[in-house]
């Protein structure tokens, strides 16, 4: 029950992130993509709502994706920084990312040899790969609308808007990252779970050979 509230509540920041940028910045939310976005992140947050409670349900693969998901949601979150690539973001950023896969890759080994059912690793590291996706899209949309002002400006943006609504629409357009990331974030998780799964099962031979040898 703590595991599901505090997805709750993640959740739930992240949908007042999204309400609060389109009610400070409307033009965020404007032009033709605007309301497919605002559908596309209100299906996903809902979605990721009912997972939490799937999730949460004593499954083992929820567990270790818990215990690692957090982990990773705090990697991925330091790495969701929207203020422009840095030298130091762009050495950071292939670190982070291998950090979340390495991170979702043990969650997976763990349910795996936890349960001995590929189903629980898959669970473990879709589930680690959505708090993942949740910590970046919390903190970063959270410093996108403390300083939008500071954000890289898409040239594109750029070319069609000016003053107050530039600033607005580049907002918009950092959030579509994130938005897509509540997509990514599942998907890495379940391929790090075959990751996972191809490295227990590789192991769990020679452990046979040994016991059997003894």
């Amino acid at each position: 029950m703590p595991v599901r509230w505090g997805a709750w509540f993640g959740i739930a920041a992240a949908a007042f992130l999204v309400a609060y940028t389109v009610w400070r910045y409307p033009a965020a939310a404007g032009g033709g993509g605007g309301p497919i976005y605002l559908s596309l992140v209100t299906v996903l947050l809902l979605g990721y709502a009912a997972a939490s409670w799937w999730v949460t349900r004593g499954r083992a693969g929820g567990h270790r994706g818990t215990q690692f998901g957090v982990v990773a949601a705090v990697v991925a979150g330091l790495a969701a920084m929207p203020y422009g690539l840095t030298i130091a973001r762009v050495a950071v950023l292939p670190l982070a990312f291998l950090a979340v896969l390495v991170l979702l890759t043990i969650a997976a080994i763990k349910a795996v040899r936890d349960s001995g059912s590929p189903v629980q690793a898959l669970i473990a590291g879709g589930w680690a790969g959505a708090l993942a996706a949740l910590g970046a899209f919390i903190w970063g949309m959270a410093m996108a609308v403390a300083a939008p002002q500071r954000l890289a400006v898409d040239p594109s943006v750029a070319a069609s808007h000016g003053g107050a609504d530039l600033i607005a629409a580049n907002l918009g357009e950092q959030s579509v990252i994130y938005i897509l990331g509540l997509i990514a974030g599942p998907m890495l998780g379940v391929f790090a779970a075959v990751i996972g799964m191809v490295i227990a099962s590789a192991k769990r031979p020679r452990q046979s050979t040994m016991r059997s040898v003894v």
